[in-house]
């Protein structure tokens, strides 16, 4: 198994694009794994995604650290017939549709500053 830092994008409604901080996955079977954590405050409905399973640095009590995978299977609905969840998008739609989406932090700064040497991916390209 093979695993490398990674980041993706998020496109959110307004047009704004949120760096997800990750890690990609090979598997045995040939196929490739995106996982990636991030902050929810329920009393905020604040969601910020992180580099780590952490809340340092975070305003408030109530941030839980939540970590999670592409690709992923839900309960089939209209817009995910065959209940697989492939992009960002589609996660954000199933498990962040009732909060903000703040932003990033972590290796965000670096990407900014153009000392990210890792590949960034599309999160709207399927795996």
């Amino acid at each position: 198994m093979e695993v490398k830092r990674q980041h993706r994008f998020l496109r959110l409604e307004d047009n704004r694009e949120v760096v997800v901080p990750g890690w990609l996955y090979s598997t045995a079977a040939g196929g490739y794994s995106f996982h990636f954590s991030y902050a929810h405050s329920s009393k905020q409905k604040k969601i910020v995604f992180m580099e780590s399973h952490t809340t340092d640095g975070l305003e408030g009590d109530d941030w839980v650290p939540v970590s999670s995978s592409i690709p992923t299977s839900v309960v089939p609905r209209p817009g995910l017939e065959d209940g697989m969840i492939l992009t960002m998008e589609q996660y954000a739609s199933v498990y962040m549709k009732d909060d903000q989406i703040v932003g990033s932090v972590g290796y965000f700064e670096e990407l900014k500053k153009g000392e990210y040497d890792g590949k960034s991916s599309r999160s709207s390209a399927r795996m």
